[in-house]
């Protein structure tokens, strides 16, 4: 009888999981993001000089990989509610969206890193480390776990450290997590 509760529950809420999806194109600019960050990343992944190069480096960062094995392992192991809540995401194109947005959030992070990265070197390499914008720029880096690059001198214009850098691949999982709305056990209503 619980599992059957369960299903029916799980199938009764999935069509208002569909509708809160659509606030995740705004959940970057609440994480901190700017709307230039967003241009630079659609502009960068669409028409920039290395515009393949630029997706394919994001995409290694690999920020669907979550919802890819959550996927798999429920189709092997989970119950009935699992495997028909994953059914229903993929038939309503609720999977496809989750992780096209994670891939844009991930591209928007990294516009934004960057773009904090280039602030605190700039005002680092000048002296004024007093001001407002470069505290707020080591605060984010910090934040991120990549105070580092304010004195090491590397450009993070440079797409090979996507590749090679696990902080940072690891701080664009992060944002990416923090940019999207995911559900947890404690959202689910005991009834």
């Amino acid at each position: 009888f619980s599992k059957g509760m369960r299903t029916f529950n799980t199938l009764s809420l999935l069509g208002f999981t569909t509708l809160t999806s659509f606030t995740d194109v705004s959940l970057p600019f609440v994480r901190g993001a700017s709307a230039v960050n967003a241009i630079n990343a659609l502009r960068n992944a669409a028409s920039g000089p290395d515009g393949d190069e630029y997706r394919k480096a994001l995409r290694s960062v690999g920020a669907t990989m979550e919802n890819l094995v959550q996927q798999r392992m429920s189709m092997m192991f989970g119950g009935t509610g699992g495997k028909l809540s994953n059914a229903f995401f993929n038939a309503n194109g609720l999977t496809p969206w989750t992780n096209g947005m994670r891939e844009v959030s991930v591209a928007i992070g990294y516009e934004m890193i960057k773009a904090h990265a280039k602030i605190a070197q700039k005002y680092n390499a000048s002296g004024a480390t007093g001001t407002r914008k470069f505290r707020r720029s080591k605060r984010i880096l910090k934040e991120f776990g990549l105070e580092d690059y304010i004195t090491n001198g590397k450009s993070m214009d440079d797409l090979s450290l996507l590749y090679e850098d696990t902080r940072l691949r690891a701080a664009l999982h992060k944002f990416a997590g923090e940019s999207l709305f995911t559900p947890s056990r404690t959202d689910i209503p005991l009834w």
